[in-house]
Formats: structure tokens, sequence, C-alpha cells
């Protein structure tokens, strides 16, 4: 029995549609997990970024302490044009004082909390701190 040319053509037609439909899922599929990595790296550098800031306000604070025996209280706000990234950055120095146990002297450490922000919500943070006394 012999097929005729429009059956044919059919079954090639329903072959090409399936490879540009397949084909046309793979390139999305491509393209989504470009955005996603781009977005994660985005991501990743403004965190290798915030750990920087965090560090150099930390070597700050031991100068100023060295310097002048109190820790500084400072609040420092990096706006997105200087830190050339879509966030604003927000960092706050402060002493603190715990009592390690009752009959011992409080311990003081310098505390660094470091964020930052997209509009109001907070994209990434971290805190660093340095003991300035023993226990």
């Amino acid at each position: 029995m012999k097929q005729r040319p429009d059956s044919r053509r059919g079954a090639i037609l329903v072959i090409v549609l399936a490879c540009i439909v397949l084909t046309a899922g793979v390139i999305g599929n491509l393209v989504r997990q470009t955005v996603l990595t781009h977005q994660q790296s985005k991501l990743e550098f403004a965190h290798s970024q915030l750990n920087v800031l965090a560090d150099d306000a930390l070597a700050y604070a031991i100068q100023k302490h060295t310097q002048s025996g109190t820790v500084p209280k400072e609040t420092w706000t990096i706006s997105r044009e200087k830190w050339n990234l879509n966030y604003e950055g927000r960092l706050e120095i402060s002493g603190i004082e715990k009592a390690v146990a009752e009959n011992s002297a409080p311990q003081t450490s310098i505390q660094i909390q470091a964020r930052l922000f997209e509009g109001e919500e907070v994209i990434q943070q971290l805190t660093r701190s340095y003991p300035l006394t023993t226990p």
C-alpha cells in the first residue's frame, strides 16, 4: 500500500514542529539559567564588597580605639553611586560590653553591623566583632 504525499508532508511537518518546540525549550532554559547565574554573581560580588567594607570599618575602629581609648560609635551610609551596585550600604560601628562571669570584669568588644539595602528591604547583612579585653 502506497502512502499519499499529503500524509508524508504531514508527518514531516509534525517532526519539524516538534524540533522547533524542543529547540525553543532548550533556548528558553539556557536564557533562564544565564539570568539566574548573573543575579547570583551580582549578589556574590555585593557580598564580597560588604566583607571588605566591614573589615575596613573594623580596622578603622581598632585604630581609633588604640589612639583614643574609646570605641567610636558611627554610622556610615554608602550611596549606590559610590558603591557601583544596585544597593545602598549601611554600616554601624559600636562598642559592646558583656559580663562573662558574675565576678569578672565585663568584656568589651567592637561590633560592626554591615547591611545592603534595596529600598527598605535588607538584601544581605553581616556582623564582625573584635574583643578588646580578655575575660
